[in-house]
């Protein structure tokens, strides 16, 4: 644990596991803008259906936010079928206040956090694959 004074000198990240991807997307307008979305997703896989799961969602909401709700609705299914994927992040979107940025709509913003989210847990999944043991 950290005190008052302390100095932090390293961060220790230890590599991920066989059948585990990862992925982050950072959606913007140009290379210098603000991000207008920014997903992440480790995604444990077996078999082609995911086993463990760890989401977080950020930049089109006023805070940064991992969706646990979101992650135990992915485990065990295929994150590699679109369609039912899709389905699941939207109802797991449903709930959260999106900001409107950049003179874009909270539906369009919403709409961008939605398919950045679903590409971001794609990633980590066909990364996991890729990663077999």
């Amino acid at each position: 644990l950290f005190t008052p004074g302390d100095l932090l000198t390293a961060v220790e990240i230890p590599p991920l596991a066989p059948d585990t991807g990862f992925a982050h997307i950072k959606q913007r307008m140009k290379a210098e803008s603000f991000s207008l979305a920014t997903a992440s997703a480790r995604i444990g896989m077996r078999q082609g259906v995911a086993t463990s799961c760890r989401v977080a969602l950020g930049a089109c909401i006023p805070f940064p936010v991992r969706l646990t709700h979101l992650e135990q609705a992915l485990t065990g299914i295929d994150c590699n079928g679109r369609t039912t994927l899709e389905q699941t992040v939207n109802r797991a979107l449903e709930g959260l206040a999106f900001l409107s940025k950049e003179g874009m709509s909270k539906k369009y913003i919403r709409h961008l956090a939605a398919v950045t989210l679903t590409d971001a847990i794609v990633q980590a999944a066909q990364n996991a694959q890729r990663r077999r043991s």
